[in-house]
C-alpha cells in the first residue's frame, strides 16, 4: 500500500488522519496532468482514500485535491492561496501576499519540514518533505518545529512506518534573490558563503561548467571580478534565450546554446585570471 500511493503522500496523508496537520494537497501539476479528474492523480486519490476512508477530498476552484478531515471546509473556503495555506497547515500562510511582493527584492527564509528514512531501506532517495513553506522571517520556526515533532510521534506509533523514518526535523534555507547580490556587488560589498553558494547555483542554471565558471574563486575586492559577477547575476535576469524556453522545443539547439554558454564562460574566465 505504501509504495502503491508513494512514501511521500502516504506519510502526509498518515499526519493528516493522525491529525498532526489538517489537510494535504495533491496538484495536477505533479502528474504532468491539468485537472484532478485526470487519470493518474484521480487513481492516487482513490488510493489515498482507500488506505485512510476517514479522509475526504476538496478540489479547489484550481483543480487541486484537497484531503482533509475538516468537515467544515468547502470548496468556496479554498478560493485563495491564503486559505488553501491554512487548511494545509502552513505556519506562514498569513505572509504569502507579503512574501509575493518581496521575493524577488528582499531576503526570505524557506523553512521545509524533512523525513528522513532509515539509511538501509531500498529507496531512490532517503529524504522526503513533508511541506516547505516561504517565511518573512524566523519568527514562526518554533511551530515546525513543534510540528516535526508531532510528526515523529505519531510516525513512532504506527508499526510499519516506525521501522522506516529514522527522523523527521527542520531545515532552514535563505532564500536570495540574484538582485540583491547584484546590488551589494554594485555597492562593492562581498558576499556571505551562503551567498557564494547561491551564486553558484546561478552559474549552474546558467550553464556554467566545472571547467569553466562554476566553483570558480572569484575576489570581489577585485573590479574585473566584480563587473563581471554583475554580469553573470544581470545574464540570469534578462537571459535573451528566455523567450524560446524550454529549449528543449527546439532539436538541437539546446546543444548549440550549451556551446556557446561554454565558449562565453570560458572568456570571462580568462579575463577573471589575467586580472588577478
Amino acid at each position: 500500500m505504501i509504495r502503491s500511493i508513494g512514501v511521500e503522500e502516504y506519510i502526509n496523508a498518515f499526519l493528516v488522519d493522525k491529525g498532526v496537520r489538517p489537510g494535504m494537497l495533491l496538484e495536477p501539476a505533479d502528474y504532468k496532468e491539468r485537472t484532478e479528474k485526470d487519470p493518474i492523480i484521480k487513481e492516487r486519490i482513490c488510493s489515498i482514500r482507500a488506505a485512510f476512508p476517514s479522509l475526504k477530498v476538496i478540489v479547489t476552484p484550481f483543480h487541486q485535491a484537497l484531503l482533509t478531515k475538516d468537515t467544515q471546509c468547502h470548496t468556496e473556503d479554498l478560493n485563495s492561496c491564503v486559505k488553501i495555506g491554512h487548511a494545509i497547515g502552513y505556519p506562514c500562510a498569513d505572509e504569502y501576499l507579503q512574501t509575493l511582493a518581496i521575493h524577488d527584492k528582499e531576503y526570505t527564509h524557506a523553512i521545509e519540514i524533512i523525513l528522513r528514512l532509515y539509511s538501509h531501506i531500498e529507496m531512490n532517495t532517503h529524504e522526503f518533505q513533508i511541506f516547505a513553506n516561504k517565511c518573512i522571517s524566523l519568527e514562526k520556526q518554533p511551530v515546525f518545529e513543534t510540528i516535526a515533532h508531532k510528526a515523529h510521534r505519531a510516525i513512532q506509533t504506527d508499526p510499519t512506518l516506525s521501522l522506516l523514518v529514522e527522523s523527521v526535523f527542520v531545515r532552514v534555507s535563505t532564500v536570495i534573490p540574484p538582485i540583491v547580490l547584484m546590488n551589494k556587488l554594485i555597492q562593492g560589498g562581498d558576499f556571505t558563503q551562503e551567498e557564494m553558494d547561491e551564486f553558484d547555483n546561478i552559474l549552474f542554471n546558467l550553464g556554467c561548467r566545472e571547467d569553466d565558471l562554476l566553483g570558480y574563486t572569484f575576489t570581489f575586492a577585485n573590479p574585473v571580478h566584480r563587473g563581471v559577477g554583475i554580469t553573470l547575476l544581470s545574464l540570469f535576469l534578462h537571459n535573451p534565450a528566455s523567450p524560446f524556453y524550454p529549449l528543449q522545443r527546439y532539436p538541437g539547439k539546446l546543444d548549440e546554446v550549451n556551446r556557446e554558454t561554454h565558449a562565453f564562460a570560458e572568456e570571462l574566465r580568462n579575463a577573471l585570471d589575467s586580472a588577478k
